[in-house]
């Protein structure tokens, strides 16, 4: 199994490789013709499932870790008793296993540790989890950025404006979907008149939560 693991695994990580030099050996006992386009898909087959195998396996094992601090024992004191929502925690778990972006991982997680901590408000709790799984690792990353351009005057005094402006009102069309997304689940207000899609209570209320003091500061 774990020579199956470590194989699987470093063939994942290259870019781009020839199909018989992806099926190496397996690939020799295939001749042309007959059953040949089958076995070769067999053995596809047993990659590709070995891969997903592997992937879940790593991401809910850091998904646990985090959750436990990795061995944090004031924290496993503060939290061996709180009750959860299984479902809550169900649904994380499916959005660790199929999110495309492995980097958010750490985000599901900490999102687990604040609902078991209750810091989330409640009438929030179900709405930060649907959004949870469209939020690209970016677009967490850019909550952080307007959080901080909201707090902070970087340049001259009344540039605020001019600042979230910078970062609500980009010319990248991929730019541009994420704080439609933002709006959407509400972490971002509508654009209004001259002043620009400006950062909401919830979006503040949940970027507190979830960085550390010092990741906040200009």
């Amino acid at each position: 199994m774990d020579s199956d693991k470590n194989k699987s695994i470093s063939r994942s990580k290259k870019s781009a490789v020839k199909l018989v030099d992806f099926l190496a050996e397996e690939a020799a006992s295939v001749v042309p013709g007959g059953a040949s386009a089958y076995k070769v898909g067999k053995h596809l087959f047993n990659h590709a499932k070995q891969f997903i195998t592997d992937q879940r396996e790593e991401r809910l094992e850091d998904f646990h870790k985090r959750i436990l601090s990795e061995g944090d024992n004031n924290y496993w004191e503060e939290v061996k008793d709180k009750e959860f929502q299984i479902d809550e925690y169900y649904s994380l778990l499916n959005f660790v296993v199929q999110d495309e972006e492995e980097q958010k991982v750490k985000f599901y997680a900490d999102l687990f540790r604040l609902l078991l901590l209750r810091k989330l408000p409640e009438e929030y709790r179900d709405h930060i989890i649907r959004s949870a799984r469209e939020l690209k690792y970016s677009d967490i990353e850019l909550l952080r950025q307007i959080y901080i351009n909201d707090k902070y005057v970087f340049k001259s005094p009344g540039n605020k404006q001019n600042q979230i402006k910078e970062l609500t009102q980009p010319d990248s069309p991929l730019k541009k979907h994420s704080i439609q997304t933002l709006i959407r689940f509400g972490y971002l207000s509508d654009k209004d008149g001259n002043k620009p899609p400006w950062p909401t209570e919830l979006l503040k209320m949940l970027v507190e939560n979830l960085f550390d003091e010092n990741q906040l500061k200009a």
